[in-house]
This record gives C-alpha cells, sequence and structure tokens, in this order.
C-alpha cells in the first residue's frame, strides 16, 4: 500500500517519491501557485476509526507526515472522504470527514495551512445526523465552496448540500494623492492626481 508521487515533464517522468508506506485510502493532491504539493489522506481502519492524514512540501523538499485529525472515518459508501485546495495566496484547505466526541455524529471540517501552521478544525454541514462525500474548491478569487452529502436525522434520507465562504467582501481601500498637497497654485492650474487601491482591477 502507501502513496507515491511522481511528475511529468517534457514527456519524461521522474522517478517515484514514496510519500507514505502506511495502509491508506482516499488520498487526494493539491498544488500551490508556487508549486509546494500538498498529499492528504485517510490512515488505518480499525472498527472504522482513521487518522487523516497530511505530508507537504516547502521549497521543494518533502516535509515530515503529520496528523491532522485522530478521529477520522471511513466513507458510509466507499466514496473519497477528504479533499483539498489551494488559493492564490499560498493557503491550502483541507477538508475531512470526521466523527464529533461529544454526539457521536459524522461532521465535515476543514483545516487551513498558511506559513508554515496548521489552523483549527472549523466546522461546515449543518449536524443533522451524519455527512460524507466531501469536496472543497476555491475560485478564481478565493472564495471556498463546499459540497457534501448528509444524512436527514428525521428522514434518514442522504441530501446533496453546498456552502461557502467569501474571501473578501469588503470595498477597496483608495487613497487618493496629489502631487502638491495643500499648495496654493495659481488660478487655472492643471491638477494631477493618483489613486491606489488594494484591489487588483478596481
Amino acid at each position: 500500500s502507501g502513496i507515491w508521487y511522481r511528475t511529468y515533464s517534457g514527456g519524461v517522468w521522474s522517478t517515484p517519491f514514496q510519500v507514505t508506506n502506511a495502509t491508506i485510502e482516499y488520498p487526494r493532491l493539491t498544488i500551490t501557485p508556487a508549486g509546494e504539493v500538498f498529499a492528504v489522506w485517510n490512515q488505518g481502519f480499525e472498527n472504522d476509526n482513521t487518522t487523516v492524514r497530511v505530508r507537504w512540501t516547502q521549497g521543494g523538499i518533502w516535509q515530515a507526515e503529520a496528523t491532522l485529525s485522530s478521529v477520522g472515518v471511513r466513507s458510509f459508501w466507499g466514496f473519497p472522504i477528504i479533499g483539498a485546495t489551494a488559493d492564490s495566496k499560498e493557503k491550502v484547505y483541507v477538508v475531512s470527514v470526521e466523527r464529533d466526541v461529544t454526539d457521536g455524529k459524522v461532521d465535515v471540517l476543514y483545516r487551513t495551512f498558511q506559513s508554515g501552521i496548521w489552523g483549527s478544525p472549523e466546522d461546515v454541514d449543518l449536524n443533522n445526523f451524519d455527512a460524507d462525500e466531501p469536496i472543497v474548491y476555491s475560485d478564481k478569487l478565493d472564495n471556498l465552496h463546499f459540497l457534501w452529502t448528509e444524512q436527514e436525522a428525521v428522514t434518514g434520507l442522504w441530501q446533496i448540500y453546498y456552502n461557502s465562504i467569501l474571501a473578501d467582501t469588503s470595498p477597496p481601500v483608495i487613497t487618493i494623492t496629489t502631487p502638491q498637497p495643500f499648495a496654493v497654485l495659481p488660478k487655472g492650474t492643471a491638477l494631477d492626481f493618483t489613486a491606489t487601491d488594494d484591489l487588483s482591477g478596481v
């Protein structure tokens, strides 16, 4: 078992690199704009309990494996239960299904990685009953989109749900400056100004 990674460039495959030799399921891969590679997977299947593991490159060098969660679960239907994506600011998002130790339900959680630090898990689903098959995608504006299936507590039916997180809803900050602020100029003098904002294209 295990995970192997290799690249294809100029018609040539690179030498395979073994990311992990553990017994795994549902490997997922994402690459940041700078070319850093993130591999995430489910590991171990005792009583359907799993560990969510991850390994990534920094400066092109593979770092040691790390555990994101020790309360992962196997898919109810055998479909992938881990997703990963990266935005334009080198921020990586990993989504997985995990069992809530307080109520026993299976939730959809996501974590972020930026500047070498993994953030705390954040809940995405509705906490109805059990969730499965999460997908995460970052669009060109760095908005996050989540899709997953979730079992309704009353009917027991599985439904498809969607959620999103907007990257930035605040208006751009515009600063206007004049070449000669507060200067007394002759009548009829043309004034030039420059404007800068914090959002490209605005």
